[in-house]
């Protein structure tokens, strides 16, 4: 028969502060062999064996909860990442040598449109949405917008890559407002960019272009993946922090 685990619970009042958020600590002393820590939504939750001794646990706590900190900012990061832009009538979009006017009106109806018309991007969406939503709907009739007006540059330039480096079989190439990817590659050949890459400079189109062709020839992102990539793209390390910095500047 097993015996039944020991468990005390700490006493509540412990925080750690991250951005002068105040994160509780939930830290909980048990009949265990090993230390472990996990970051639930509203807390952080640390376990110790009862028999360490108060040195110990001081250290095994300080280590955890540096831990911790260092895995909520990152998720603030990502969730600032994914939030949309807020957009207002008479907005400006720079794609490349191209300038869009917004132009937004809001009508009685459910759906949302919207079309390019010159250099103005024409949107209609459904009266009483809260920001969220607004924000939601006009990015996504935004970048449908864009992925029909730049695909074919986009399809041209990959083609044209392919046929001087790779020579490898395409079988699709698609824009899509795809928020943690800026391209995949399909074991079919399909090739999937993200409409936010048309934000960034040719040469930064280039390498995502050009990696995601690699993938055509490795699957992974091996050493043979990278010397690939550069024996095509020689600086794509310069281009790849690109991204990285330029990443918020980029979303739709």
């Amino acid at each position: 028969m097993n015996s039944m685990r020991r468990k005390r619970k700490k006493p509540a009042g412990q925080i750690v502060q991250v951005s002068r958020i105040d994160i509780p600590i939930n830290i909980y002393l048990e009949d265990r062999n090993n230390s472990r820590v996990s970051l639930g939504k509203k807390a952080v939750h640390i376990r110790l064996p009862f028999w360490l001794s108060k040195r110990e646990k001081e250290q095994q706590i300080r280590q955890f909860l540096e831990w911790a900190q260092s895995k909520i900012m990152e998720r603030t990061r990502n969730a600032d990442k994914e939030k949309p832009r807020r957009y207002k009538d008479g907005d400006e979009l720079q794609i490349g040598a191209d300038q869009y006017h917004l132009h937004i009106d809001y009508e009685d109806r459910k759906t949302g449109s919207a079309r390019i018309n010159g250099h103005q991007i024409q949107i209609v969406i459904p009266e009483g949405l809260n920001h969220e939503g607004r924000s939601d709907m006009i990015a996504t009739l935004i970048s449908r917008c864009l992925a029909a007006q730049y695909l074919p540059w986009i399809s041209q330039k990959i083609h044209n890559l392919n046929q001087r480096y790779f020579k490898q079989r395409i079988n699709r190439i698609t824009l899509k407002n795809t928020k943690t990817r800026w391209g995949s590659c399909s074991q079919k050949g399909n090739i999937n960019l993200s409409t936010r890459i048309l934000f960034a400079p040719e040469e930064v189109i280039d390498y995502v272009c050009v990696h995601e062709l690699a993938h055509l020839k490795v699957p992974d992102h091996s050493k043979k993946f990278w010397e690939l990539v550069e024996s095509v793209i020689p600086d794509y390390k310069h281009h790849i922090q690109w991204l990285k910095k330029n990443e918020p500047k980029c979303r739709l």
